[in-house]
């Protein structure tokens, strides 16, 4: 295992981060401060059709609820645990509670990414790969770098049609469109 520094990270040549990841206990009452207070709406739900998480290099079965909005272009994920194996949510709401979970950062390039981090012995705790009920295929990792930043990183990757799209919000609404997400009203 590598002592992940700042200057580790920097090797990976990674891009902006484009994803703050909240770890809540309500849902509903997480999207209604976020959108009174900060006023940061629409909101969108994935429509998850199948999903492989490995946690701590164990297949793990996890019950989260993930929605997803914007302030500018940095996308908010708020996740709340709903039930299942132990995950690497579970495991932060457990030791800090609510808060700030990770940064996400976005790649078109994510095996490409995966075998640099492996190289650079950089640990992974969890991953996995999320096929929408549209057709969206999003692979993710999120990197150990809480020693580094006192959070993990994510890399993620998502494709539609093999091509390499990514998450802004418009690709969400035409997400909507073709089934991978779902607008939620608040």
């Amino acid at each position: 295992m590598v002592n992940v520094t700042a200057s580790t990270l920097h090797t990976l040549g990674l891009p902006r981060v484009y994803q703050l990841g909240v770890i809540v206990r309500d849902m509903n009452q997480a999207i209604a401060y976020y959108s009174q207070f900060m006023g940061i709406q629409p909101w969108y739900r994935g429509n998850v059709g199948e999903q492989e998480t490995w946690f701590r290099g164990k297949k793990v079965n996890m019950d989260v609820d993930m929605v997803f909005a914007y302030s500018g272009k940095l996308m908010i994920e708020l996740i709340e645990v709903k039930g299942g194996d132990d995950n690497i949510y579970s495991e932060h709401l457990a030791a800090h509670g609510e808060g700030l979970h990770h940064l996400g950062i976005e790649v078109s390039d994510f095996d490409v990414k995966m075998k640099r981090v492996e190289a650079m012995g950089i640990p992974i705790i969890q991953s996995g790969v999320v096929k929408s009920k549209g057709g969206a295929i999003s692979k993710m990792a999120y990197l150990d770098t809480t020693s580094a930043l006192g959070y993990p990183i994510e890399l993620m990757e998502t494709r539609l049609f093999g091509l390499a799209l990514g998450k802004g919000k418009l690709l969400m609404n035409i997400g909507c469109l073709l089934g991978d997400a779902s607008k939620i009203r608040v």
